[in-house]
């Protein structure tokens, strides 16, 4: 296995890892739990004792104040609420100075915007990431009110030196623990050490309850100011006796009693699943120990390291290769790492044009802070040239994936000279591959009828977006064609760029394909309305789509006859839907086609995973459970249908598709490549905004679509592929959509486009297959 995996070799991790999930049988008890019980949430915005939350809620603040021994919790429906609160809870106002790390969550510079105040960023140490002590007293002016230290990557900051110069200086320190929550210094608990500590309970985190966080101070004042806030406090100040009304305005930061039911459950959970992120770091650490140019996450002494993130610094000139190259050849090895944590904050465009409420500037024109690049070099080092990252919360590994990844390392350490800024060839040679398996016949001339329907994909997103706000004003209004009641148009569009309205007196759904009378024709040049749809119309374009489905069926079923394959047992195969495109092709088969192409009963084993995808996009979290889902229902048949709008969600998709047995058989479109709502759902209505400069950004990086192939390990001709979208990747420059897009843009996009279809060229020449071009033929 010394061939790199992105040259062709074999990928280290032979067997891709699948997301944690830290969710079990105690979560489900204890949400069953408030569901018999009833009660959603226990809050009330008025004086009386359950304006203190429900009895889930204080439990889990009991909880949480016993086990890291503070005086007081205060449960909110997130941390970045609990930061909001927090600078409110210390009496922050306009004008006020915040000294903050630029290394971290947005929120955490965010928050004292909301009170007026101005964040100022103080440079990191570069051995555990978090805000240098030094730096912080430099930043220490006569405005500065409050100090927030980052416990980051699950490290401690250098919390009690903090401490001492926030209370030489007379000012509050407020600790972000959303990533260290069993972190420690000197034996007290990180979060712990400040005047108020915010953890977070979001998903990613090491417990979770989805959202929510929790704030801790020793602080009776503290506290009762920081549960005045999360709960419109403004209406109990007299009833709780408050005297400083000082930031006590309408918030609602609080946490239902399904969060806090599942927070508790998972709060007697913690130890475990802490110690099993620090124990993948520390097998991981010692691993790399030894690679020139790799050093392991360093912990201070007297510190516990809980290991959000196993951070590497890494040095290009002892590795002898640019970081960029070598964290794409560890992911081609199948090792998701990434470059880098978030960028310098300060370099945000809310920083870099100082305007954050209101048009003027405000607060930043209380004081002249600038944040031009240069401002904190560590950070900007840090994150430009020498941070590498893997997130052991995410993962679940197991002890022989750990000796896999340590030699994916090993081996991309070994190839590092030779590896160039690109990480590629510019025509990747693949593996071999297997005989006869890259089916090539065309479609035939039925599918062209595809065209017409796609093409109503390309109409001007702009116009599709004012008749919408014309029709939804109820200028128009219609009779409803099966109840006959008076009705304005609420509309929305779908993938095939038709307009839906729905009855409000009997729900009947009908459609419109013109522009109502009146509405300028002009003003919508890519639009081609019609009239309502009579109900027999209607029934006649569902036909004309099923019968493009059953088409797309017939041409499988026809390439499996050529090649040889028994239909029968084909039929008798199980199928897997991924995405929302899929469930329209097996709905048709399902209704109307399977019967009269194959008389296959309807009622064949079809494992439809993804039938809730239909009218949102794919999510991150979804394409990382993608090999668990493979895996789980060991489909024979994949229809894969659907938008990945981001490069690593391709490459996770490749790399679970690459993961499957040679035989498996696909049926896919091209957004599965990567190409983020570029066909079949442009109109929709979840995608149907900035849709140029979404692409633009997505599309056109370094990484581009070949990467997600290449990076994946994926050989598109060592399985079976059907259909005619598989490999029809150039049409794209030739639709409306993107005569219309910027220039810019289109540059951009050719040649991503062109480097996209070169691994899959290059495999149909090795394969030898003189009539695989016709796959990439377009029938216009």
């Amino acid at each position: 296995m010394s061939q790199l995996a992105l040259v062709g070799g074999l990928p280290a991790v032979r067997r891709p890892l699948a997301g944690f999930k830290g969710i079990g049988d105690e979560e489900r008890s204890a949400v069953l739990r408030v569901l018999d019980e009833g009660t959603l949430s226990g809050f009330y915005g008025s004086p009386q004792p359950r304006f203190f939350g429900g009895p889930e809620v204080l439990a889990l603040e009991d909880a949480w104040c016993r086990r890291f021994g503070v005086a007081h919790a205060v449960t909110v429906n997130s941390a970045t609420s609990g930061l909001i609160a927090a600078m409110g809870a210390i009496g922050l106002g306009p004008g006020d100075e915040v000294i903050v790390p630029p290394y971290t969550m947005s929120a955490t510079a965010v928050a004292p915007l909301f009170y007026g105040a101005v964040p100022v960023f103080a440079d990191i140490e570069p051995n555990w990431f978090c805000i240098d002590p030094a730096a912080v007293a430099r930043a220490i002016t006569p405005f500065t009110r409050a100090i927030v230290a980052v416990n980051l990557f699950g490290h401690p900051a250098e919390l009690t030196r903090l401490r001492a110069l926030a209370d030489a200086h007379g000012l509050f320190l407020i600790e972000d623990n959303a990533q260290a929550i069993l972190a420690e210094e000197a034996g007290r608990f990180a979060g712990t050490v400040g005047h108020i500590g915010v953890y977070s309970l979001n998903v990613h985190k090491h417990i979770q309850t989805g959202e929510g966080g929790v704030c801790v101070t020793s602080d009776p004042g503290l506290a009762r100011r920081l549960q005045l806030i999360r709960n419109h406090g403004e209406n109990v100040t007299e009833w709780v006796g408050a005297s400083d009304l000082t930031n006590l305005v309408g918030f609602n930061f609080r946490m239902p009693e399904l969060a806090a039911a599942i927070g508790r459950a998972q709060l007697a959970k913690m130890d475990g699943l802490v110690s099993r992120c620090e124990r993948l770091a520390a097998l991981l650490s010692e691993g790399v120990r030894g690679l020139a140019g790799l050093t392991p996450p360093a912990v201070r002494e007297g510190c516990r390291h809980n290991y959000f993130m196993w951070t590497l610094r890494y040095d290009a000139a002892a590795v002898g290769a640019p970081r960029s190259a070598f964290c794409r050849a560890l992911q081609a090895e199948g090792v998701p790492v990434s470059e880098g944590y978030v960028r310098p904050l300060y370099l945000l465009p809310l920083f870099q044009q100082r305007k954050a409420i209101g048009p003027d500037g405000f607060p930043f024109t209380l004081r002249h802070r600038t944040y031009s690049s240069g401002l904190c070099p560590v950070v900007e080092a840090m994150h430009d040239d020498q941070v590498i990252q893997f997130q052991p919360v995410s993962w679940d590994v197991d002890d022989e994936q750990i000796d896999m990844i340590v030699e994916a390392f090993h081996k991309v350490h070994r190839a590092a000279p030779a590896l160039d800024r690109n990480s590629a060839p510019e025509r990747p040679v693949l593996r071999r591959p297997a005989p006869r398996v890259l089916y090539s016949k065309p479609a035939g001339d039925v599918l062209s009828e595809s065209e017409t329907l796609l093409s109503d994909n390309w109409r001007l997103l702009e116009e599709q977006r004012r008749v919408s706000a014309h029709l939804s004003t109820g200028a128009r209004r219609s009779s409803c064609l099966l109840c006959g009641a008076d009705i304005a148009a609420a509309p929305w569009f779908d993938h095939r760029a038709v307009v839906y309205v729905r009855c409000g007196h009997c729900s009947h759904v009908q459609t419109r394909n013109r522009l109502p009378p009146g509405y300028p024709e002009a003003q919508a040049p890519g639009l081609a309305f019609g009239d309502w749809y009579p109900s027999a119309d209607r029934h006649a374009f569902d036909s004309r789509r099923d019968r493009i489905y059953q088409a797309k069926l017939d041409f499988v079923l026809t390439a499996t006859d050529d090649l040889g394959i028994d239909r029968e047992t084909l039929l008798g195969k199980r199928w897997l839907e991924l995405g929302c495109g899929a469930g329209y092709f097996l709905d048709a088969l399902s209704r109307a086609g399977v019967e009269r192409l194959t008389g296959l009963d309807a009622s064949a084993p079809l494992v439809n995973y993804a039938n809730q995808m239909l009218s949102r996009p794919v999510s991150r979290h979804w394409s990382g459970s993608l090999p668990s889902a493979l895996a789980a229902h060991e489909a024979d048949v994949i229809v894969a249908w659907f938008v990945l709008e981001h490069v690593e969600e391709a490459q996770a998709f490749w790399r679970a598709l690459g993961g499957c047995p040679p035989g498996t058989i696909f049926c896919f479109a091209v957004p599965t490549l990567g190409l983020s709502t570029l066909l079949e759902t442009t109109v929709d209505h979840h995608y149907a905004r900035n849709l140029d400069s979404m692409l633009h950004c997505q599309l056109y990086t370094e990484e581009s679509i070949s990467h997600a192939l290449q990076v994946a390990g994926f050989d598109p001709v060592a399985h079976w592929v059907f259909g005619q979208d598989a490999l029809d990747l150039r049409r794209m420059l030739s639709v409306p959509l993107m005569e219309r897009a910027s220039a810019s843009f289109r540059a951009a996009l050719a040649p991503a486009l062109n480097a996209a279809l070169d691994p899959l060229q290059n495999a149909i020449d090795r394969a030898h297959l003189a009539d695989a071009r016709h796959v990439i033929a377009v029938k216009r």
